[in-house]
């Protein structure tokens, strides 16, 4: 085994997940003091005590549920009587939005933090064998794991475990009753005394999944006094960075956060929305206290409210603001601040001129400079609709947000259907299918900038080849700060929108740049494609070099659509393909030959013990066959694996054969039929 035990083990938790997945909550910070009124209420008393093993806390949408469960996680760790894993979910992001990424974050925590439980899941032969053709688990391995390694880790730690998820209703319901389904074989595999070693709490909207009895859970609903104290709380905090500023009294801020909270009704995002949105107008007291004679009854009404007041007061903010939203909220990938810059920069350009030819100078020269003036003046534009990570990603404040934004005209009328409850709608209001037909053909556009015409230097499968490649793309990345999301998204971007009638200038333009882009024999197509592949972390594979290849790559990806992890199945390169292979019982060699023009490098190889697979390839890059051996029975040294076959000559990389079935005995090697190469794999199954 390449490494030893100790490397096969590490390899394998680092496919689960990457480390800071688990960094996505710590942009969720509670205001201090918060949170703590749950502590209170008797059925989260009964599942802290174990005498109730799982509970279901629900409640409205932006009713503050994130807050609380890091709250609960916060202080589960702090108290130490059980190990505490957690994963916040997200419709928005692939990664966090379906049974996979539960199970996969939940383990990935329980083995970081004991590797002894690690090693006890993972050594078992029937879960992961060295050597194994998938370079990332399957879904139906990580659905087979997880309930042994969740029991085994319920009974050996000190005080159990305690499961936390946020947003359970951010994933598919079928996802749902996937992860519901594990759970229970999970606590099948408990006997009856240590089943109140496990705990498990969700928190989410209304899940029919859940409310099922046979699922077991308690339920508790969030009402509207439950976090009232917090929201107030919470007001008077953002009040504090601007109250002296805006000159308000105490007596009037005192007001002030009366008055957002009751209008708030239990919504806490409502009450964050309200006054940040305050912090940025800063009215004086007589306007606000107008203003709080008549608050919006709900957040469709307070966006409205906020874009009415952005479209009316600040000019032409509207349409900038608009053009921010569109990236921000119809996005498929969170954009960092200065990408964020650029994504608007371009969709101004393009809206000024369509036919205009976009260059890398003239969107640097059209930026807003320096970056904290962008971040200023986004805070301006719409700084309350939107959320800034810890890692810099701009987001829209809630998925509330993109329901208002979308939902068609006509839901927000009267009864009657005479007079509208949102009048700045309309003006707002985004078509997806518009709105993914205007990015898509923008990242085309971005695309095909001059610098892209070449692709450059090609692809090569040696060292220095793949080194010299490597910068050369990841240069291009740096260098074009939107080219990753551009070659990532645009394909998807035009799927989503459908069939669009677009004008006939538009048609011409339009057609002519998804043409070349698809044409990967043209710089424009090779240089988007490969940033795709350096982007979704396959660079340790060797780049596919035809145009068929890649298209059979490309759709499996968009399949999985799991940014995460590469594909299942490696790609073949373009110069290895799967044969039939011929079988030579009678021949001894100890190490592996290269050949060329079809006759032995050597003629008398060395002698080793076990029969062995003769393969040769006739379609190397340099055209010569080369031919392999593997032993039956197990490797001969660390250089050889069960199972595969390292082909050997002037200029190959190494690849590997994965021989189809693995020959154990002298017998089986007259069943082989098959060998398919591939680039060479670490006995993990990542690449070396």
């Amino acid at each position: 085994m390449i490494g030893g035990a100790g490397a096969y083990r590490r390899d394998l938790l680092n496919l689960l997940c990457p480390a800071q997945f688990h960094e996505y909550s710590s942009n969720i910070r509670p205001t201090r003091g918060t949170g703590r009124w749950i502590e209170k209420k008797q059925k989260f008393q009964a599942w802290r005590g174990r005498i109730s093993c799982k509970l279901w806390i629900h409640g409205k949408p932006a009713a503050g549920k994130s807050y609380l469960a890091k709250h609960i996680t916060n202080q589960l760790r702090a108290s130490g009587d059980s190990l505490v894993v957690d994963c916040f979910l997200n419709a928005r992001l692939k990664e966090r939005n379906s049974c996979e990424a539960i199970l996969r974050a939940t383990m990935h925590q329980i083995a970081t933090k004991d590797s002894k439980l690690w090693a006890w899941a993972v050594d078992r032969p029937e879960v992961r064998q060295p050597g194994d053709r998938t370079t990332d688990w399957t879904v139906e391995q990580l659905s087979n794991l997880w309930p042994d390694l969740v029991a085994k880790a319920a009974t050996d730690c000190k005080g159990g475990v305690s499961i936390v998820l946020d947003g359970f209703d951010e994933v598919a319901e079928e996802d749902q009753n996937d992860f519901l389904d594990c759970l229970q074989r999970c606590e099948t595999k408990l006997r009856s005394q240590a089943r109140q070693k496990l705990r498990v709490l969700v928190l989410s909207r209304w899940c029919s999944s859940l409310k099922n009895e046979k699922r077991g859970f308690i339920e508790y609903e969030i009402g509207e006094q439950d976090n009232a104290k917090d929201i107030h709380r919470t007001v008077q905090r953002g009040l504090d960075y601007f109250a002296h500023q805006a000159e308000y009294s105490d007596d009037f801020q005192k007001h002030l956060c009366d008055a957002v909270t009751r209008g708030a009704q239990g919504i806490y995002l409502w009450a964050t929305v309200m006054i940040a949105d305050i912090g940025i107008r800063m009215p004086d007291e007589q306007q606000l206290g107008q203003q709080l004679k008549n608050l919006p009854k709900d957040l469709a009404e307070l966006y409205d409210s906020i874009l009415g007041n952005i479209n009316s007061v600040r000019g032409d903010s509207g349409p900038r603001t608009q053009r921010v939203l569109l990236w921000v909220v119809f996005g498929l990938e969170p954009l960092e601040l200065h990408q964020l810059n650029h994504a608007l920069t371009l969709a101004e350009l393009w809206a000024k001129d369509h036919e205009r030819v976009i260059t890398q100078e003239l969107i640097q020269s059209s930026m807003i400079r320096p970056p904290k003036v962008f971040k200023a003046t986004l805070y301006r534009l719409c700084g309350q609709l939107l959320s800034l990570s810890a890692t810099n990603h701009v987001q829209p404040i809630h998925s509330t947000l993109t329901e208002y934004l979308t939902t068609h005209p006509d839901v927000f009328k009267d009864r009657d259907h005479r007079k509208w409850i949102v009048p700045n709608h309309e003006t707002f209001h985004l078509s997806e299918q518009d709105v993914h037909s205007d990015l898509g053909r923008m990242c085309a556009a971005y695309l095909m900038m001059p610098p892209f015409a070449s692709a450059g230097e090609r692809f090569t499968a040696t060292p220095k080849g793949r080194a010299r490649w490597e910068l050369k793309v990841q240069t291009r990345v740096e260098n074009h700060p939107l080219v990753k999301y551009a070659a990532l998204c645009w394909l998807k971007h035009a799927a989503l929108a459908g069939p669009v009638q677009p004008t006939p200038k538009e048609e011409i333009r339009d057609v002519k740049n998804q043409k070349t882009l698809r044409n990967l024999s043209t710089g424009y197509g090779t240089s988007w494609y490969e940033v795709w592949w350096f982007a979704r972390r396959w660079r340790d594979f060797n780049f596919p070099g035809l145009v068929e290849d890649f298209e059979t790559v490309r759709a499996d990806a968009e399949r999985m659509d799991n940014a995460l992890v590469p594909p299942v199945e490696l790609p073949l390169a373009p110069d290895w393909h799967s044969q039939v292979v011929s079988v030579t019982p009678a021949a001894s060699v100890a190490t592996l030959v290269g050949a060329t023009n079809g006759e032995s490098s050597g003629s008398n190889p060395p002698s080793a013990e076990g029969p062995l697979v003769n393969v040769a390839d006739n379609t190397t890059a340099n055209g010569g066959n080369y031919y392999g051996y593997v032993r039956a029975g197990g490797p001969s040294s660390s250089e050889t694996l069960d199972g595969e076959v390292v082909l050997t000559g002037a200029d190959t990389a190494l690849p590997v054969c994965l021989v189809e079935p693995i020959p154990r005995t002298t017998t089986e090697l007259t069943k082989v039929t098959r060998v398919t190469t591939r680039p060479r794999l670490l006995a993990a199954g990542t690449p070396k």
